[in-house]
């Protein structure tokens, strides 16, 4: 979804799908050094965070100018405690649809990062805390998911046809989950 949408908006966008892939940690850090982006962005589960911060760690020594941006369900939860590890730029919290295109348009243009609605930005050793961004109202206006910059052919699940790729096509939790910060119901301005 992130990658469509920054795609649509005329940012060059590549996936590298580490797991499907089967890339060890090194094989993901050499994976995105020849792609040489100038923004790395992150989707992180609380699973997936010590490989994450690793891997960013490792990025920012081979390439300190590299703008590292984390989100997902780990920097939504904890955004504060994910924003201690010092290759992190840029903390995404809540939906990155929109986010994750400003954010790139600030990059491109040189600007400064900090203040773009649901995000925490790295000043040196301060973070800027910016307000929550707006729930996505209208989900249908949003691009399609950029299926073919995935690896379909590595999707497999259990005697399903094969590529299989589960995706989401709504946003929040269904069971009124609650974390530090509201919840919206898919795409709904009513909170749960």
């Amino acid at each position: 979804y992130l990658a469509a949408a920054a795609r649509q908006s005329g940012h060059p966008t590549s996936i590298i799908d580490g797991y499907a892939n089967d890339l060890a940690s090194g094989e993901l850090l050499d994976a995105v050094l020849r792609v040489r982006p100038d923004v790395v962005g992150f989707t992180c589960t609380t699973f997936d965070w010590p490989l994450v911060a690793s891997v960013a760690r490792r990025l920012r020594e081979q390439r300190p100018e590299l703008r590292i941006i984390i989100g997902g369900p780990q920097l939504s939860l904890y955004p504060d405690e994910c924003m201690t590890e010092a290759a992190v730029d840029v903390a995404v919290v809540g939906e990155g649809d929109q986010t994750i295109v400003e954010l790139l348009d600030r990059a491109d243009a040189g600007e400064d990062l900090a203040g773009v609605a649901g995000t925490l930005v790295r000043r040196g050793d301060e973070v800027v805390h910016s307000p929550s961004a707006a729930p996505i109202e209208d989900l249908d206006a949003l691009p399609s998911p950029a299926l073919e910059l995935l690896p379909l052919g590595r999707y497999r699940a259990l005697d399903l046809p094969s590529p299989f790729v589960s995706m989401v096509t709504s946003r929040a939790c269904p069971f009124r989950c609650r974390s530090g910060s509201q919840v919206y119901v898919a795409g709904t301005s009513r909170p749960p």
